[in-house]
C-alpha cells in the first residue's frame, strides 16, 4: 500500500483499538509519501498509534498522547521499518504512559533517523536490531542504552541527582556533575 496525494499531510485522531494499532495496523506493508500525524490513539495490547506487521517506510511521523500497554506510537512484527523523522509528543501527566514509545518483535529491524523525544519524558525504544542516527532527549534526560536493563535499545533518562544535562542535543549524551563555588 502506498499513500499519496495532494494532501501535504495526513491527519489521524482520536482512535482506538481493542488490541493492536490504534489508529494505523499496516497488515503487508506501507510506504507513507506524506508526513502522519497521530493524536489521542489507543490499544489494549501493542502498537497504540501503530501496529505494523511487516514493512513500513515513512519520511515523517508524529506520535501525540498516543499509548498501549507496550508500544504507546509504534510496534513492528516483523520485517524493516524506515523512519526519517519520529517526533514524541506525551506532555500530558493524565494520559497512562507506555513502557515504550516503539517496540518491536525479535526478527524486526527498525531504521530510524531522527527520533525527538523533547517533549516525551522517559522516551524508550526498546528494538533488538535498531539503527538510530539522532535521539534527541529533553533537558534533563541523557541517551543511555537498556542492555543494562532486561531488554535492548535506547533511553532517555533522567540524570542522576547533583548531575544535569542542559541542552538537547543527541552529541551531549552524558549528565553533567554540579559544582557549586563558595564564596562570600
Amino acid at each position: 500500500m502506498t499513500w499519496c496525494g495532494e494532501a501535504p499531510r495526513l491527519h489521524v485522531f482520536n482512535c482506538s483499538a481493542a488490541s493492536r494499532g490504534g489508529c494505523v495496523y499496516v497488515k503487508a506493508g506501507a510506504e507513507l509519501a506524506a508526513p502522519l500525524s497521530l493524536r489521542d490513539c489507543k490499544a489494549k495490547g501493542t502498537g497504540g498509534a501503530i501496529y505494523a506487521q511487516r514493512k513500513l517506510v515513512s519520511q515523517q511521523i508524529s506520535c501525540t498522547h498516543c499509548h498501549a500497554p507496550t508500544s504507546g506510537c509504534l510496534h513492528l512484527e516483523s520485517g524493516e521499518a524506515n523512519i526519517e523523522s519520529l517526533m514524541l509528543r506525551s506532555v500530558s501527566r493524565l494520559v497512562p504512559v507506555s513502557p515504550s514509545i516503539v517496540a518491536a518483535g525479535d526478527d524486526a529491524v527498525v531504521k530510524l533517523g531522527r527520533v525527538d523525544c523533547r517533549e516525551a519524558p522517559g522516551c524508550t525504544l526498546a528494538v533488538a536490531q535498531m539503527q538510530l542516527a539522532r535521539l534527541l532527549c529533553q533537558r534533563g534526560e541523557s541517551r543511555q542504552s537498556l542492555a543494562d536493563d532486561d531488554g535492548t535499545g535506547t533511553t532517555c533518562r533522567e540524570c542522576p541527582t547533583g548531575q544535569i544535562r542542559l541542552v538537547a542535543v543527541d552529541k551531549a549524551r552524558f549528565c553533567l556533575g554540579s559544582q557549586s563555588g563558595t564564596g562570600s
